[in-house]
């Protein structure tokens, strides 16, 4: 599987654990958890969990703050990332935060961020 879409779907921090784990995940390279309830909780275990390939990431709207931006920029797991979407909608949105995943040393692919 390399495309998967859970919008809208209600996953919290313990499925995303459980996605993360999956071995049916290892060549997903494009996520879509667009209003969920994701949290920061639920980006660290999707930054140490066994997805490596993904591009394309968009946890919009799913109580996201400056923790989440920080796993993002610090997690080697996210280091093939092109497209970034996280600020419509989280509540800890701030250029701060965009700034800080745009200077994030395992980022250097990301193109897109909004």
């Amino acid at each position: 599987m390399t495309h998967f879409s859970v919008e809208q779907n209600n996953i919290d921090q313990e499925g995303i654990h459980a996605l993360a784990m999956s071995p049916h995940m290892v060549n997903l390279v494009h996520l879509n958890l667009k209003s969920n309830a994701v949290g920061n909780e639920g980006l660290h275990g999707l930054a140490i969990g066994g997805i490596l390939k993904l591009k394309f990431l968009n946890v919009q709207h799913n109580e996201i703050g400056e923790d989440g931006f920080r796993v993002i920029a610090e997690s080697e797991n996210f280091t093939k990332l092109t497209e970034l979407k996280i600020f419509d909608g989280n509540q800890g949105t701030s250029a701060e935060g965009k700034n800080a995943l745009k200077r994030a040393h395992t980022l250097q692919a990301l193109r897109f961020i909004s």
